[in-house]
């Protein structure tokens, strides 16, 4: 359950900006900690790309990446400096498995 401050306009600025610094140092872990990254294939980077929209807001997404528009698998690979093939083709499955559920019935297609 997120929480969020009350109807105070001040006081949902002040929270979104403390929830964007909090997650861009946590991107910054992963990002730059050896323990986090290849040392453990790379797991933590992956289980955040998989659950992004329950960890991080996707209203505020883009701000805690520096990035506008929806995040694709590219930039998140570059973005985490994310190397060996295999981890490589898991976000791209990973992103693409959420493309095909935020798709409408009708445009939905095989995979």
């Amino acid at each position: 359950m997120k929480q969020e401050p009350g109807k105070n306009k001040n006081k949902q600025k002040e929270f979104e900006k403390c929830y964007v610094k909090i997650w861009e140092q946590i991107i910054k872990i992963l990002k730059t900690d050896s323990a986090v990254r290849a040392h453990v294939h790379y797991l933590p980077q992956l289980q955040l790309i998989r659950e992004l929209d329950i960890y991080i807001d996707p209203e505020v997404q883009a701000d805690v990446f520096g990035q506008s528009g929806k995040l694709s698998a590219y930039f998140l690979m570059t973005f985490f400096n994310l190397r060996n093939e295999e981890v490589k083709k898991q976000v791209k499955e990973i992103l693409k498995i959420k493309r095909q559920c935020d798709l409408s019935p009708e445009e939905k297609i095989e995979l």
